[in-house]
Order: structure tokens, then C-alpha cells, then sequence
């Protein structure tokens, strides 16, 4: 079977008995347990009772929008992280036909207006983590480590969490019947969490529904709320720099004044199933999302990060693709080596390796040399309406010209994908056996081109 990997523009060719083994093995370590009969019809009657019960939100005449007809029960698929060791999967669930769907992307936008999120913690941009690391008052003592939350969604306590809600809403004095109906809604979603695999339907013990609109939002109110009431008390102790994108934490300490496997442990005590894996520096750096951080004699440098099973391969350039579409990922790393504030040398070795990409995917390197930085201030405008072309060359681009002086904005969508071709077996794909390369998978391969 054909997969695509968690990270890197890399697919993978591998047996499906293994890939199945593998969801297998995350569904067997985490909080699920088989359920027998017509899930879906009973969660789909639960969601009804809850919309007839919301008074507030939800006018009588409006309910039948907030309710799939025809549910079926979200199905599971497993990205695999070739990065990792092991090459766990990452789970993704597809919740759109859902019974809790359409209610779900209502509660996401209710939750952010009532309960506002202060973020005082969250690294917003990598320019913002590299200027707040610079304030911190730099010694040789200091030490970098990187914390991750796992199975954040499946660890999250269900109960404290609708508690937390419960205690926001008083503390923001918000109206009782809108409290009542963001907590009559978070239960029941919460709920919803259920999905199939291999014919067979799983029910989630505990935590939040993976695929949910809402699972982002509740999480981060809920991890929020650690850091203000429980975290707070370990970064005063120990910590002098904590900086966290949604589950992946890092962390600058003085190792003569903490130790950070003391730091490990009071995370791990902080929720009863929320469990925390560190990383430490090596050789006087760490790696965190697409930075690596380095601690030089009298500050903190970095340089672009890319892990080891990143590809180089973007839309090539005779690709029948539109133009806008190609220039994205060009415009997208020059971007990120003009704006991230590293060395002259380190901006010299970036620009060298995109002019390699550039020139493995058939463009002329010397594009990105007129390219200009600029960060457009985005003015208001009145609402224009979006319509889907699907790119097939010079015809496209003619028909959509009788848009130009309109109030409606045209995008691109293509057909010529890897799924399609193999669905629909329009064309047979030629493999170059010269770029394949091997993992710790014995049975799989990791395609660079096709």
C-alpha cells in the first residue's frame, strides 16, 4: 500500500499487514475499547437531544442545520513518522460525516469568543521565540531542553476539563444560560469520540475526540490552564525561559540551580494521564520545529533546521500546475531565510541548499536572487466570493481571464496527483529505483521523486 509520511513531502510503499500492525499497536496503547452495535445511530440521537436542550445558541427554527443527516462512523489513518525511531503513526480521523460535525465547528467559534486565551506562553512566530530567547539574561549555565506532550488529545482529562470550562465561564461572569450551553455542548462532543478501523468500531475512554473541529481549541484551554494554576509554580523554581507551540515545549535553565529531570517529573505529576518526553541539548544545541538553537560563549544563535527525512522535492517546474501554486514553496523558503535572524554564514549555506532544490525540481536557481522580502500590510476589503477552477494549462487561465475585473477571486485546484492517478489508474507511474531510500521499516520504502 501507498502512504504518505507524517513529515518531509515523502510517500511510503509498505505492506499493509505492517502499516496495520502499527494502528493496531496505537490503538491497543492508548484508552480505547471495542463497541458493539450502532454507535453512530446512538451518538446521532445523543446530538440531537443536546441541540433541542441548547436554548441560547441554537434558534428552534435553525436546528436541522447543525445535524448530519446521513452520519457514518470517522475513519482512522495512520501517517507514519519516518522521523522517529520506532515510526509510530500519527492518527488522523476523518470527522467531516460525523454526527457532531457541523455542531462542533459552531462550539470551536462560540468557545473562542466566551473564553478568550491568553497565550501568554505560545510562541505566536519564530521571529517572536528568537527575540524573547534574546532577553533572557545570557551565562555559560544555561542549558537548553525540549519537552512533548504525548497522545495530547487521548491524555486530556475529560471531567477537569469541562470543569476548567465551567470555572472560566464563572470567572468571566459570562450569562448562565450561555454557560450552560458551552458546557451542555463541550460534554457532548467530547463524547463523540469514537471511530473505525478494519471494520471494527473503537470508543475513546478518555480525552478528546482526535479529528473533532473542537479538539484544538479545548486542548489549548485546557493546557492553558495548567500553565497558569500548576506550571507557573515549577517555571518560577526552575526555569528561565518557557516557550510552548501547541504541545511541543522548550525550555532554557540554569543547570547549576535546577535539574531538569526534577522538572520531567513534577510535568509528569501535573495531570493523572498527561505524560511528557524530554530532549535535551546535544553538543551545545537542540532542534525544535524548524529551528536548531545553539548556545554560543555569549549568546543564543540559530540556523534552519530541516530533519534528516526531508525531501527536496517541491512542484517541479514542467509540472501542469498553475504558476501561483509553484512560486508558493520558492517564495515560502526565501522567505524563512530572509526573516529568521541568522548568521551571514548560515543564510549563505540556506541560499545554497534552496538553489539546490530549485535546480533538482528544474527551475533556474538564480530566481530566488530578484525575489524581494516584503511583508504586505493586508487592507480590508469587501467581501469577495472565492470559486474553484481545476488547472489543466493555457485553457484555464483564458476562461478564468473573464474574472479579472469582477468581485470574484479564483483558485486552483489540480487533478494530477499520485491518489489519482493510482485510484483511477490513469497513467502507470515509473519509479527511479535510484531514489529510493531505506528506514528502520524493513518492509517499506521511502519514495524522493515519482
Amino acid at each position: 500500500m501507498i502512504r504518505k509520511a507524517d513529515k518531509g513531502n515523502t510517500v511510503i510503499i509498505t505492506y499493509t499487514s505492517e502499516y496495520n500492525k502499527e494502528v493496531n499497536n496505537f490503538i491497543n496503547s492508548n484508552n480505547f475499547i471495542q463497541d458493539i452495535g450502532n454507535t453512530t445511530c446512538r451518538l446521532q440521537r445523543d446530538i440531537r437531544s443536546t441541540i433541542n436542550e441548547c436554548q441560547y445558541f441554537i434558534p428552534k427554527e435553525d436546528r436541522w442545520k447543525y445535524i448530519n443527516v446521513n452520519p457514518t462512523t470517522p475513519t482512522i489513518r495512520g501517517l507514519i513518522k519516518i522521523h522517529k525511531a520506532e515510526a509510530p503513526i500519527r492518527p488522523i480521523i476523518n470527522w467531516e460525516n460525523a454526527p457532531a460535525y457541523k455542531i462542533a465547528k459552531t462550539l470551536a467559534k462560540i468557545l473562542n469568543i466566551h473564553i478568550p486565551l491568553h497565550c501568554a506562553y505560545n510562541v505566536k512566530s519564530f521571529t517572536q521565540l528568537i527575540n524573547d530567547m534574546q532577553v533572557i539574561k545570557y551565562n555559560r549555565n544555561l542549558r537548553l531542553a525540549s519537552f512533548d506532550v504525548t497522545n495530547m488529545y487521548t491524555n486530556v482529562s475529560s471531567n477537569e476539563l469541562l470543569g476548567i470550562i465551567d470555572t472560566i465561564c464563572q470567572n468571566n461572569n459570562i450569562d448562565r444560560n450561555i454557560k450552560t450551553d458551552i458546557t451542555r455542548l463541550s460534554e457532548a462532543i467530547i463524547n463523540q469520540n469514537y471511530f473505525q478501523f478494519m471494520d471494527q468500531t473503537y470508543m475513546q475512554i478518555e480525552g478528546l475526540a482526535m479529528g473533532a473541529p473542537t479538539s484544538s481549541i479545548l486542548s489549548e484551554i485546557y493546557l492553558q490552564f495548567l500553565e497558569k494554576n500548576r506550571i507557573y509554580n515549577i517555571l518560577t523554581k526552575h526555569i528561565k525561559g518557557y516557550f510552548r507551540y501547541v504541545d511541543d515545549i522548550l525550555t532554557v535553565y540554569d543547570v547549576h540551580q535546577s535539574n531538569i529531570e526534577d522538572v520531567l517529573l513534577e510535568f509528569n505529576k501535573l495531570a493523572p494521564k498527561l505524560k511528557f518526553a524530554i530532549e535535551k541539548e546535544e553538543k551545545q544545541k537542540i532542534n525544535f520545529l524548524d529551528l536548531t538553537i545553539h548556545r554560543k560563549r555569549s549568546r543564543f544563535s540559530i540556523d534552519i533546521y530541516r530533519k534528516p527525512t526531508t525531501t527536496d522535492t517541491i512542484i517541479a517546474n514542467d509540472f501542469c500546475h498553475p504558476r501561483e501554486q509553484k512560486m508558493a514553496a520558492i517564495h515560502n523558503l526565501h522567505n524563512r531565510m530572509m526573516t529568521y535572524d541568522v548568521s551571514p554564514e548560515n543564510r549563505q549555506n540556506e541560499r545554497h541548499n534552496i538553489q539546490l532544490i530549485l535546480r533538482n525540481n528544474k527551475y533556474i536557481p538564480s530566481i530566488i536572487k530578484d525575489m524581494k522580502h516584503k511583508k504586505e500590510d493586508r487592507v480590508q476589503e469587501e467581501k469577495i466570493k472565492w470559486e474553484k477552477f481545476t488547472y489543466i494549462g493555457r485553457e484555464t487561465r483564458f476562461i478564468t481571464k473573464a474574472f479579472k475585473n469582477t468581485k470574484v477571486r479564483i483558485t486552483f485546484t489540480t487533478d494530477n496527483t499520485i491518489k489519482t492517478f493510482l485510484l483511477h489508474g490513469r497513467s502507470s507511474i515509473e519509479i527511479n529505483m535510484t531514489n529510493l531510500e531505506y528506514t528502520n521499516w524493513s518492509v517499506h520504502h521511502v519514495i524522493r521523486n515519482i
